[in-house]
C-alpha cells in the first residue's frame, strides 16, 4: 500500500510570524530560507535554515509554539507519522461492487498464488 505523508506547505514573508496554539505531534521543516522558533515557557531558542542539517523541528509538548521569519520563507507542517492511503479509493469500489457483484475497473493486476 503506497502512503503519503499529511502535509502543508506555508509561505512565511520576512518577519511574519506564525503561532500553533498545540504543536504536538506535528513536525516544522523549513523549506526555504530561515525561522526562529519557540514554545511557550521554554527557553531554547530554535533556528532552521532550509539546506542545513537543522532544518526540522517536532515536539510532542501542547504548548503554544511561535515561528518568525528571520527573512522570506517557507515552511511544511507535517503531522508526525500520520499518513494518508493511497488506496481510499477502495470505499467506493465497495459500493459498485455490492450493487453489481464485480468492480467497474480492475485497480490492480491479479496476485499470482
Amino acid at each position: 500500500m503506497k502512503t503519503h505523508p499529511i502535509a502543508t506547505v506555508l509561505p512565511l514573508a520576512h518577519q511574519a510570524t506564525l503561532r500553533i496554539d498545540d504543536p504536538a505531534h506535528l513536525e516544522i521543516t523549513c523549506t526555504e530560507g530561515s525561522l526562529w522558533l519557540t514554545l511557550d515557557h521554554d527557553r531554547r531558542d530554535i533556528v532552521l535554515t532550509a539546506g542545513t542539517a537543522d532544518v526540522s523541528f517536532a515536539t510532542g509538548q501542547h504548548r503554544p509554539l511561535l515561528i518568525h521569519a528571520l527573512q522570506d520563507s517557507q515552511l511544511t507542517v507535517t503531522v508526525a507519522r500520520a499518513q494518508i492511503a493511497t488506496t481510499q479509493a477502495a470505499t467506493l469500489l465497495d459500493r459498485f461492487t455490492r450493487n453489481t457483484g464485480k468492480p467497474l475497473l480492475p485497480l490492480a493486476p491479479p496476485l499470482a498464488a
